[in-house]
């Protein structure tokens, strides 16, 4: 769960974001799943015989505070590790890119 800032409570609220890339799907359990949080929410899935590692990219609408990443695995489909990745801005670079990440650097924050 990302979070924004508002006052020095900080008030817990999600953050909108869109996928803008995976590395593969499964047709019933799509990435877009990850983009709209409610209890008939099937979630995403890598499809089968996919190859590793996978990624899945998430686009916020501006720099964000982000205090607290939720993740869910079935009981049957856990990840062996998960890195976490943060994107900003290249150095020079005024606007982000329109499809794609040239101009945007990634720093690993940390596995789990």
């Amino acid at each position: 769960r990302a979070t924004r800032s508002t006052s020095r409570t900080a008030l817990m609220s999600l953050i909108p974001y869109t996928v803008a890339s995976c590395s593969s799907e499964d047709e019933q359990h799509p990435a877009r799943e990850l983009q709209s949080f409610h209890s008939q929410s099937r979630g995403w899935q890598s499809s089968r015989f996919c190859d590793f590692p996978q990624e899945i990219v998430l686009k916020f609408g501006g720099p964000v505070n982000v205090q607290q990443v939720q993740l869910l695995s079935h009981q049957f489909k856990i990840a062996t590790r998960i890195e976490l990745f943060v994107g900003s801005l290249a150095e020079g670079q005024a606007e982000p890119p329109a499809s794609g990440f040239e101009g945007i650097q990634f720093s690993r924050l940390r596995h789990f």
